[in-house]
């Protein structure tokens, strides 16, 4: 039905595919959480903030970006979102871009303005739309990657990994504001420039989970 939905094959109310969306997130919530506690560390290409900010983004006056999270609210909350932030024409250039529902100029440009206020610790929608990198004037565009994230649609991606548990030690992290683990990455480089970079602002915290420094507890989203 999902799948159907963002091929346009079908037409769904807005608050009725949001909550599929988050229904497929919340039918994964055991499995992630079965796997942490064994010590795999998770990739995810797209997890809840990405369901939130998709659908904040339509502008519908009863789907705010409040009533958007609360169905999230309690699912294995990421230790990092990395936003990958292209200007649109770029990611047009890369091939790819317009064969799904929300692969649109004006839907990219809104998702990338609400993931970029998330990232600064905003709660609201913006009221006006932010330059995108490696392009002051030009609208930005949020999407979907393959794994590793920089070889995805060439649109900008949310890559969201999730640290194991060291055994025995599982709690809640204390809460964070909304934008503490959100990095944003410009993408508008080459596939290994932007891979280089990525890899360049996670090693610290890939280092630190592989000492047991990190990932002794497993946070919800609040």
């Amino acid at each position: 039905m999902i799948d159907a939905y963002l091929k346009s094959d079908v037409a769904m109310e807005d608050h009725v595919i949001h909550l599929l969306f988050s229904a497929n997130r919340w039918e994964a919530a055991a499995q992630i959480s079965s796997l942490l506690a064994a010590g795999t560390t998770i990739l995810c290409d797209r997890f809840h903030l990405s369901g939130i900010a998709y659908s904040a983004a339509k502008r519908n006056p009863s789907l705010p970006l409040p009533w958007a999270a609360a169905p999230e609210r309690g699912l294995p909350r990421p230790d990092l979102v990395l936003f990958l932030d292209l200007d649109e024409r770029a990611a047009r250039a890369r091939g790819g871009f317009g064969d799904e529902r929300y692969e649109r100029a004006a839907m990219q440009a809104r998702v990338r303005d609400i993931f970029c206020a998330m990232a600064a610790g905003a709660d609201e929608e913006p009221s006006e739309s932010l330059p995108s990198a490696g392009d002051a004037g030009g609208a930005g565009v949020a999407g979907g990657s393959a794994d590793p994230p920089p070889a995805g649609t060439g649109a900008a991606a949310v890559a969201e990994s999730t640290s194991p548990p060291q055994q025995q030690q599982r709690q809640q992290h204390t809460p964070r504001r909304t934008g503490e683990h959100i990095l944003v990455v410009d993408a508008g480089a080459s596939v290994e420039a932007v891979a280089d970079e990525i890899w360049r602002r996670v090693e610290a915290r890939v280092r630190q989970v592989d000492a047991g420094e990190l990932g002794a507890s497993v946070g919800v989203v609040e």
